[in-house]
């Protein structure tokens, strides 16, 4: 368990849900340790096929726990699963509903069909916000639901951005590690992108800049630290927010 003590941990769990015999001791065991790295510093904890975790009882109660008292702790949990259903018929569902203000809904043409009209209704969806969701672009609209408001969106990437944030077939992961274990991690975004004839390092670490800009820019959009007309100190620069755009803020000087 050295892997734990990384800035960075993944844990695969699927095979040991299965085992009747064991999967107590060792989500016991695992909680701990977890829970030993929750020390108010920022993290994001990925439940991801959360179907596997909600299914189990044992999983499931400290997941409901988790939801209320992690905020405490600077962490912050998210959901990954492929079937709003999974979260709507498990037993935590008014917990999850409740306590996970902010969601990104992929696009379903299916959204409209009664069963599962009836899962977007309970997570707050009307009528139209359903029918979004049933007509928006697979793999290029999202729809962002949250206390602030609702919006469809798209990323609208680049082959560069796509070719980085998109690289989870198993080819392209197969290459990773082959990059990583043949080079390191230094310039992997040049050396990756020119293995796709998608340009050299200065292309590669235009891309990097811009997939953190875009990424910045959502952030700022959902969780809106500050809004146009406030005032705010950037390092040594001070000013009021004129203008909030997808690559950037632009800050008026005082």
């Amino acid at each position: 368990m050295s892997q734990m003590r990384s800035h960075y941990c993944g844990l695969v769990t699927e095979a040991l849900m299965g085992q009747v015999a064991v999967v107590a001791p060792v989500l016991t065991y695992l909680f701990h340790r977890l829970e030993e790295r929750f020390d108010g510093r920022p993290t994001l904890l990925i439940l991801d096929e959360a179907w596997i975790f909600l299914d189990h009882p044992l999983f499931a109660a400290r997941i409901r726990e988790w939801l209320k008292t992690l905020r405490k702790k600077n962490v912050a949990v998210l959901f990954a699963t492929q079937s709003l259903a999974d979260i709507a018929d498990s037993s935590i569902a008014p917990a999850i509903i409740e306590s996970c203000p902010q969601r990104i809904l992929l696009p379903n043409d299916r959204a409209i069909e009664p069963q599962s009209r009836a899962a977007y209704a309970r997570f707050g969806l009307n009528d139209r916000q359903i029918e979004l969701v049933s007509r928006a672009t697979p793999k290029r609209h999202y729809y962002l639901q949250s206390a602030r408001g609702n919006r469809l969106f798209e990323l609208g990437l680049g082959p560069i951005g796509l070719a980085l944030c998109g690289a989870s077939d198993p080819g392209s992961q197969a290459r990773i590690d082959a990059l990583v274990a043949e080079h390191g991690t230094g310039d992997f975004a040049a050396r990756f992108l020119s293995g796709l004839g998608l340009g050299g390092l200065a292309f590669a670490l235009a891309a990097q800049d811009t997939i953190a800009n875009l990424f910045g820019s959502i952030v700022v959009a959902i969780d809106q630290p500050f809004k146009v007309g406030e005032t705010v100190k950037i390092g040594a620069n001070t000013g009021t927010v004129e203008d909030i755009g997808l690559r950037s803020t632009k800050p008026a000087r005082s």
